[in-house]
């Protein structure tokens, strides 16, 4: 949705994709990109996310709540923030379900969410997408230094 302003989402094949701004989400973008989720249960178990914000307790509970509808098997969380890497890590000890990669490690999330060569470039072109709407050049760069597929 071009109106979102702080996050952007898409479930590619059995991947729910989702690029955050640099702000925490708004409540009307959140509340939306929770919603997809639940409407995604069963078809989507896994995801990648590109943040470098930390979401709020009551955003990590809804985060745990779509995990346990859905049955998640995977989340890769590509960030360079050493806080959000600690809550990734903290909720991989309750899951066993999220890893947290820096942007340089692109092509390892999509080896750990076990993307086909197909979906790779799918969710390379949507982030790509992303990260020029919502600013983010670091990210768009990542995409080009990495190759999609190996």
């Amino acid at each position: 949705d071009a109106a979102m302003k702080t996050l952007r989402f898409e479930t590619i094949g059995a991947t729910t994709v989702l690029v955050h701004a640099r702000q925490l989400p708004a409540a009307g973008d959140w509340q939306s990109f929770i919603d997809h989720c639940m409407s995604q249960v069963g078809i989507s178990d896994q995801a990648l996310v590109f943040a470098d914000v930390a979401l709020s307790a009551a955003q990590r509970r809804q985060v745990q709540e779509v995990h346990r509808a859905g049955g998640t098997r995977r989340v890769a969380v590509v960030t360079d923030s050493t806080l959000t890497r600690v809550i990734v890590n903290a909720m991989n000890w309750l899951s066993n379900t999220h890893r947290a990669f820096a942007r340089h490690e692109i092509a390892a999330a999509f080896e750990h969410l076990a993307l086909s060569g197909d979906e790779r470039r799918q969710v390379v072109s949507f982030v790509r997408q992303c990260a020029r709407e919502l600013d983010l050049p670091e990210i768009e760069a990542a995409l080009r230094s990495e190759p999609p597929e190996r």
